[in-house]
């Protein structure tokens, strides 16, 4: 399965691209937004403000400590 990342995918075109990416079973689709919505099958939220350095090294780290590759970013 392909990760992807979407910041501030739970509005407007970051919204439509999560739904798009959901449509193909390839990918498991990781949303970083200031609001999140409820985790479901291959979407996962994760609140996060993108102006502070901390929360992203933070979300970073996360993702080594379960050895989560990225194959794509949408920002």
């Amino acid at each position: 399965m392909k990760n992807v990342i979407i910041t501030g995918g739970t509005k407007g075109i970051g919204d439509a691209i999560v739904k798009s990416l959901l449509k193909n079973q390839k990918y498991r689709i990781h949303v970083l937004a200031r609001n999140i919505k409820k985790d479901k099958k291959n979407l996962i939220y994760y609140k996060i403000d993108l102006s502070n350095k901390q929360e992203i090294e933070q979300f970073v780290e996360k993702l080594k400590k379960k050895n989560i590759s990225l194959y794509a970013l949408v920002n």
